[in-house]
C-alpha cells in the first residue's frame, strides 16, 4: 500500500481529493481531511507502526511515546463534548496515546462504541450512577495505597507508578464526566 494514495493532492482551503479519497468529496463540507501524519520511521515496519502511526515516535525498545494526534484535538474540543475522544481498532492494538505516553483502550467492536454512544445502560442510569460512584472510591483507596508504596520504590519504579498513577486519574476523570453527562 503506498500511504501516499490517501494523502490530499493540492493542500489548502481549495484542496484536491487524490483518487482513493475522491469518494469523500460529497462530504467536502463536513470533513477536515488532514495529511502529513506519516514519518520515516514507520516505513518498512508495516503493522507495528500502528502504536505510533498518530504520534510520530520513534521504534525501539528504549523509545518512549507521546500524545497522538487525535488526543492534542480532543484537548481542545473534548471539554465541550461527552466523550472527550472515542478510540475504535479492529485488532484491539491501541492508536491513540495519552500525554503520558499511555496506550488508550480500545473498542475493538463498532457495536460497542454504538452502545456506549445511544444505549441506556443496562438496568437503568441509576444503576450505572451507582457503579461510577463505587469506581471512584476504588480509586481513591488505590491512590492511598500508592503513596504509601511510592516512599519505598526506586526512582526508576517511582516513574512507572507514577505512569500507573496517571492512568488511575484519566480513569477517575472520565468517571467523573460519565457521571455528569447522567
Amino acid at each position: 500500500m503506498n500511504t501516499h494514495d490517501y494523502e490530499l493532492t493540492q493542500a489548502g482551503p481549495d484542496y484536491k481529493f487524490s483518487r482513493i479519497l475522491a469518494p469523500l468529496a460529497k462530504h467536502r463540507g463536513n470533513i477536515s481531511p488532514i495529511s502529513g501524519l506519516h514519518h520515516p520511521n514507520a516505513f518498512g515496519i508495516a503493522h507495528s507502526a500502528t502504536q505510533t502511526w498518530l504520534t510520530a515516535a520513534k521504534h525501539g525498545p528504549t523509545d518512549r511515546n507521546t500524545i497522538s494526534v487525535d488526543q492534542l484535538i480532543a484537548g481542545v474540543t473534548g471539554p465541550k463534548t461527552r466523550f472527550p475522544s472515542l478510540q475504535i481498532s479492529n485488532q484491539g492494538q491501541p492508536l491513540a496515546v495519552s500525554a503520558d505516553g499511555i496506550a488508550l483502550p480500545a473498542h475493538r467492536q463498532s457495536g460497542d462504541a454504538f452502545k456506549a454512544l445511544f444505549s441506556e445502560p443496562t438496568g437503568g442510569i441509576e444503576k450505572q450512577r451507582r457503579q461510577l460512584q463505587r469506581r471512584e472510591s476504588m480509586l481513591d483507596l488505590v491512590l492511598e495505597d500508592a503513596k504509601v508504596l511510592a516512599k519505598n520504590l526506586s526512582r526508576e519504579d517511582r516513574g512507572r507508578l507514577d505512569q500507573y498513577l496517571t492512568a488511575v486519574r484519566e480513569v477517575e476523570v472520565r468517571t467523573k464526566r460519565a457521571e455528569e453527562w447522567l
